[in-house]
């Protein structure tokens, strides 16, 4: 705002100097008019009128003008008047308008400061509600990786147990391929011992022939292949079972640390066992204590049960002192509502009220606009007219210089053939008698007069002819431009021309009386105006009351509560009288219900920790089981491998004694050097079979001693632990029952104190309900209070937007004041910019708070409605 009073004061400044520039012009431009008049030698006649600058063009961010004093009487186009006292009258109309205005301003700025505060504030209280939001956010987004860490561990875990699940398939599939293997091996075995002895009766029958040795020979090549093949088989197979192996040890390992952490919870178990051991000989120890102390207590129930009469006197004391309080929240809560009736008329008439202001500003608002279209339609009209009125001035004055100057011309010219003439004639006579002279003395000198004359006569003609020659061609040149340079005659131009001022006077007599009208339904506007304002002033009086009313309120509403607050310490004070007396009965009934708990709590634990060691232990066992049948499986198929390797050993030797014989017969070096070969190398997998076979064995059997060792173990801390828990089982029931039989006694007694501890509690809890229907009714009046500050914060947003338009009035009163003074000038641009540059930043810190609000709504649910209507504000601002 500061800002853009700074650049309207320099568009001033400049204004005046531009305008000054002008008037010296127009000065000097007069002078020389007068000057040339006075040259021609026309009569001393002044100037025409030279009429004031037209008003400006409003733009449309101007608002129209202050009012004009009525229009002067036309003037006399022969004696123009000095229009001063007009132009006193009015500046001082205006210097007026402009005191008021800046006592309008100075008050409108006053508010500004204070709607900042009000912002400052805010934007302060909005800082801290940013910052418990993000506050919320953090430990949202805790609790999100919180839960996060936690699926992730669930998901490592069922991968685990899939995995765990997939290793188990392929076990058993493994296993399974072994068998199927097995079969295939044991017919592949049959199938060739068939062949071997078909090949020993061919040989017995066919010794000699050279054509069967060539089959046998064959056939021993092809069966040399499927022995390949099957030998190849049997790796895989042995891969397979060594794979088996190794998964069935790590299996071993892991049962092996599971049974190693059993053995650590069975020694915890004993140890917790000796602990309820010790624990239940120290119940026994204090239960002869309780029985003693059981005696002292009845000789202090009997002195509590007379407390506990003088306690229900009390009661009835404060039952008394209760209605008194019942009659007076009924007496206030009567008064509250009537309050709130009239609090809720008030605000609903203050509702219409702001409703039919609106509506009349709506109103006000379009009559304006439409002035303004009126005004800026007639500010058209006169700077049509007037520029008009100077082209056609201009014209004129063209005109009046253009004959002047052709009159001065001709005079001028008239004068020089007249004195060309003369000069001519004084010529033409001063030649004649010089000629006349020397004629004559020519004619004494010489003697012939006559010749000497003649000739004389002749040249004296021709020399008057070419001077009576000159002279004519000078007058037909006079005649010729004459038409010329004759001009019409200057009164008649001049009082044409004030005619057509006397038009323009009497046209822009007629233009300020438009303007004169428009004026008036301004000044009826800024009446209106002025009615709105007070209306405005009123209502917030209206509401000050009503917040006075409020606060009233608001202080019986904190009387109500310290009379509340002081039965409440009452009732407090009477509960702990009531609980000195039960309190040492409920911490000794709490003490008996301990240790039946704890009793109850340990042998449970006991029975259910017994229950899992034994599913474990059957766990363990099926688990033994399946690991014998696995490794007796294992046997089965190392057996098998043995018979199959003695087999393939007899049929090797077979082979050997079919290769020595077909050696001897064939002879064929190559095929006996690659069968021996062979034969060596199978031998040699053959015995890395054994070897893994042996080292298997081994490890089955100390896994057998292993699992042995951890069976026998089990049973007897299994069988230790049966024994021990019914001992303590039993001895706990007993002190069970001795408590019980104690406690029966007491039982009646205190389902009395509670049925009274009962009633008081209930007279809290009512007393409670109507604390907080109080406090509701409060909250009630707060949300409507906080509506009324919603208004009245619509209403100071209005104020700003006034504001904003007496900034313009104002900028365009500066306009008027140098309009009348002499010094007019268009606004320049950076007035406009300035005002564009302020809407701007202001439409920013609109946006910035309508960010603000956006976020306060996320984070406020219950403030909805308020945050709505506040963005509806900063919406129609924006606008």
């Amino acid at each position: 705002m500061d800002e853009l009073e700074g650049e309207q004061r320099e568009d001033e400044g400049s204004d005046a100097g531009v305008v000054l520039s002008d008037g010296e012009e127009e000065g000097e431009r007069s002078e020389g008019w007068e000057t040339d008049r006075q040259g021609e030698g026309a009569p001393n006649t002044p100037p025409p009128p030279r009429e004031s600058p037209p008003p400006a063009i409003p733009t449309q961010q101007q608002q129209p003008s202050p009012p004009v004093s009525p229009p002067a009487s036309p003037r006399d186009p022969a004696s123009p008047e000095d229009p001063a006292g007009f132009q006193e009258a009015k500046r001082r109309q205006l210097q007026e308008e402009k005191s008021q205005l800046q006592l309008r301003f100075m008050q409108l700025r006053q508010q500004t400061s204070d709607l900042k505060r009000e912002n400052v504030m805010l934007g302060s209280k909005m800082f801290e509600v940013q910052q418990a939001v993000t506050r919320a956010q953090v430990n949202l987004d805790k609790s999100k990786t919180e839960r996060r860490r936690t699926r992730e561990l669930l998901s490592t875990a069922r991968e685990s147990v899939t995995t765990a699940l997939r290793q188990e398939q392929e076990v058993v599939a493994a296993l399974t391929a072994a068998r199927r293997h097995e079969v295939d091996m044991k017919r592949e075995v049959e199938r060739l011992g068939v062949r071997v002895a078909v090949m020993k009766t061919a040989r017995a029958n066919s010794e000699g022939d050279v054509t069967t040795l060539t089959r046998v020979l064959h056939k021993t090549a092809w069966d040399r292949a499927a022995l390949e093949k099957d030998k190849l088989l049997q790796d895989l197979l042995v891969e397979r079972l060594t794979a088996a192996l190794e998964r069935e040890t790590t299996t071993i390992r892991t049962l092996q640390e599971a049974k190693r952490e059993e053995m650590e919870l069975a020694h915890a178990l004993r140890e917790r066992a000796r602990l309820q051991e010790e624990e239940l000989l120290h119940l026994e120890c204090e239960g002869v204590g309780v029985k003693r102390a059981w005696e002292s207590n009845v000789v202090v129930l009997q002195r509590r049960s007379e407390e506990h009469s003088q306690a229900q006197e009390h009661l009835q004391q404060l039952a008394a002192e209760r209605s008194g309080l019942k009659a007076q929240l009924h007496n206030t809560r009567k008064e509250v509502r009537q309050n709130q009736l009239e609090h809720e008329q008030q605000s609903c008439r203050l509702l219409r009220m702001e409703r039919d202001v609106t509506k009349q500003r709506e109103k006000l608002s379009e009559e304006t606009q439409e002035q303004e279209r009126m005004i800026e339609r007639a500010y058209n009209d006169i700077r049509i007219t007037t520029e008009r009125w100077r082209r056609i001035e201009d014209q004129a004055l063209a005109r009046l210089a253009h004959h002047t100057a052709a009159t001065r011309a001709a005079r001028n010219l008239r004068r020089s053939v007249a004195d060309a003439r003369a000069r001519c004639r004084q010529l033409a006579g001063g030649r004649f008698e010089e000629r006349s002279r020397k004629d004559q003395w020519k004619r004494v000198c010489r003697g012939s007069p006559q010749q000497t004359a003649g000739q004389g006569d002749r040249a004296g003609t021709g020399e008057s002819l070419l001077f009576h020659a000159v002279i004519d061609i000078l007058e037909m040149v006079a005649s010729a431009a004459a038409p010329l340079f004759e001009a019409p005659p200057a009164d008649r131009e001049e009082r044409r021309l004030r005619l057509l001022l006397q038009d323009h006077t009497k046209e822009r007599a007629a233009l300020e009386d438009e303007a004169l009208s428009v004026h008036r339904h301004l000044l009826e506007a800024r009446d209106e105006r002025d009615i709105l304002t007070e209306k405005i002033s009123r209502l917030q009086q209206e509401l000050g009351a009503l917040r006075g009313r409020q606060a009233r309120l608001e202080s019986g509403v904190h009387q109500e509560r310290s009379a509340f607050k002081e039965a409440e310490r009452r009732r407090e004070r009477l509960h702990r009288a009531l609980a000195t007396v039960d309190s040492r009965l409920h911490q000794e009934a709490q003490l008996r219900e301990a240790t039946s708990r704890e009793a109850d709590a340990s042998e449970t634990q006991l029975l259910a920790k017994l229950h899992e060691m034994e599913q474990k232990a059957a766990k363990r066992d099926n688990e033994l089981e399946e690991l014998k049948d696995k490794r007796e499986e294992i046997e089965g198929t190392l057996l098998e491998a043995t018979k199959e390797r003695t087999q393939w050993e007899k049929s090797l030797a077979e082979l050997r004694d079919i290769q020595e014989t077909l050696k001897k017969d064939m002879g064929t070096e190559g095929d006996l050097h690659a069968m021996k070969t062979e034969i060596t190398r199978m031998q040699a997998r053959w015995r890395t079979l054994q070897a893994t076979q042996k080292e298997l064995s081994g490890q089955l059997e100390q896994s057998v001693s292993v699992e042995a060792a951890l069976k026998t173990r089990t049973l007897a801390t299994v069988s230790k632990l049966r024994r021990d828990p019914n001992g303590a089982r039993a001895t706990t029931l007993m002190h069970e029952d001795i408590l019980k039989r104690k406690l029966t006694k007491n039982t009646k007694k205190l389902s009395e104190i509670e049925s009274a501890v009962g009633a008081a509690r209930d007279e809290r809890n009512r007393l409670g309900e109507e604390g907080q229907r109080q406090e509701r009714l409060y909250a009630h009046n707060v949300r409507l209070l906080q509506e009324a500050a919603t208004h009245l914060e619509q209403k100071l947003v209005k104020k700003q937007e006034e504001q904003l338009r007496l900034q313009e009035c104002r900028a365009r009163l500066r306009h008027l004041t140098a309009v009348r003074e002499g010094r007019y000038k268009m606004l320049a641009a950076a007035g406009e910019e300035a005002q564009q540059a302020v809407k701007e930043r202001l439409a920013a810190r609109a946006q910035a708070y309508g960010g603000v609000v956006a976020q306060l709504e996320a984070g406020f649910p219950n403030m909805e409605v308020k945050l709505r209507n506040m963005k509806i504000l900063l919406q129609k601002f924006v606008e």
